[in-house]
């Protein structure tokens, strides 16, 4: 199994969810959750023309072997509160690399995380290291 890249999908604000093996989009999910070991991809020309153009393109992603998705937005925001995870970001603009938000430190890796979006079109990361 090859597994999934999932990352934030501009127009629609869902998860989208990226076989490897073949390409495809094979999913849009509000949530997606792995339990296992994830690292986060960042693209050096993808992330080179988003400083160019000011404009976000996708350049960036989760990369795990068994990332899931789910409709539930509720139950994983519940779980995610109860789990203590710690909050992950990305911005372009801020610098090649995903970060912790609460001490500003850049990560390439966690053992498990939550990835949920808002119904305000915004989206929540968050892990454990």
């Amino acid at each position: 199994m090859s597994g999934f890249d999932v990352y934030r999908n501009l127009h629609n604000g869902l998860w989208s969810m990226r076989d490897r093996t073949t390409g495809r989009v094979v999913r849009h999910a509000p949530v997606v959750v792995s339990p296992l070991h994830t690292t986060f991809v960042v693209q050096p020309a993808g992330h080179r023309k988003a400083l160019e153009t000011k404009q976000k393109n996708v350049h960036a992603f989760v990369r795990g072997a068994w990332l899931t998705g789910y409709d539930d937005v509720a139950a994983w925001q519940r779980a995610a509160d109860s789990l203590d995870l710690i909050p992950i970001s990305y911005n372009p603009f801020r610098g090649p690399s995903f970060y912790r938000k609460d001490t500003g430190q850049d990560i390439s890796e966690v053992s498990m995380i939550v990835m949920i979006s808002t119904p305000t079109g915004g989206g929540y990361v968050g892990a454990i290291i």
